[in-house]
């Protein structure tokens, strides 16, 4: 990091300068810290949630910012949403008073994921997600939710038994 007139400029801002020559712009941010556990928040720690539904599916984006602790989601909130003080500050009362409800993590995760990948990406994963852990009806999934859920749980051709998936996952022959 390197001072000229007074500005701030890191080694790549500098590189990028005099090769071509030209101005470079660079904008940093505060290191995240989850308060729960004291570690940072970024792909070193493990666990990383990439925005490139190659590297995470839209299921995995959507339960990474779902499973956030309480004492993290509103901060994350502010961060990583578009949402305005008033309705964080809502939200915030809302989980305080009951904060088994997961409201906050469920605001979280509905907002960052529909600015990553798109609303009807983060409804198909909603209605997936209720049909595994909230008693959605499986037959009202559409094809596209078929596809992210056979994406998530692992899957067998209709003629294997029951013992020859179990053997074949175990074995990692399927």
């Amino acid at each position: 990091m390197d001072r000229i007139n007074g500005a701030i400029y890191y080694p790549a801002c500098i590189l990028i300068r005099k090769k071509e020559n030209t101005e470079v712009y660079a904008m940093t941010a505060p290191l995240l810290i989850n308060k729960s556990t004291g570690r940072k928040f970024g792909k070193s720690e493990g666990g990383a949630v990439w925005l490139d539904e190659v590297k995470t599916s839209v299921y995995k984006f959507y339960q990474f910012w779902l499973n956030v602790d309480d004492e993290s989601a509103i901060e994350y909130m502010k961060i990583f949403t578009m949402l305005d003080r008033d309705t964080i500050e809502a939200i915030a009362e809302n989980h305080a008073v009951n904060p088994g409800a997961r409201s906050a993590q469920k605001v979280l995760a509905r907002e960052v994921t529909d600015i990553v990948h798109g609303s009807a990406r983060r409804e198909s994963v909603e209605r997936v997600t209720e049909v595994l852990f909230g008693g959605g009806d499986f037959n009202k999934l559409s094809d596209d939710d078929l596809g992210a859920l056979a994406e998530e749980i692992p899957c067998v051709d209709a003629g294997i038994d029951v013992i020859g998936a179990l053997v074949g996952f175990w074995c990692g022959w399927l």
